[in-house]
């Protein structure tokens, strides 16, 4: 997803939605937004400029790093590379919080 809520797939413009990419994947645009959903996870909306919603469900709480933190609710984890084994093999040159 990128700025004006243009949108590519593996680098090639994405022309025409919904679109599903993957069978777990599906990408919706509307006018004022772009939702990308995999089925049963996270979905992540985005107007194209500033505002952004990250949902995902309640089994992924406390399992998550990055924008969401864990997914707890507590957003003073947001936006950090926890200190899990989960987010250091994922990420290993990050720096927790």
């Amino acid at each position: 997803m990128f700025s004006g809520l243009r949108v590519e797939i593996n680098g090639d413009p994405a022309i025409g939605f919904p679109r599903q990419p993957h069978d777990d994947v599906f990408i919706t645009k509307t006018t004022t937004m772009v939702i990308v959903s995999v089925s049963g996870s996270i979905s992540v909306a985005w107007d194209g400029y500033t505002w952004v919603n990250v949902a995902a469900p309640d089994d992924l709480k406390e399992a998550m790093c990055g924008i969401c933190g864990d997914a707890n609710g507590d957003a003073s984890n947001d936006w950090t590379i926890g200190d899990s084994d989960l987010c250091m093999d994922a990420f290993p040159s990050a720096v927790p919080g």
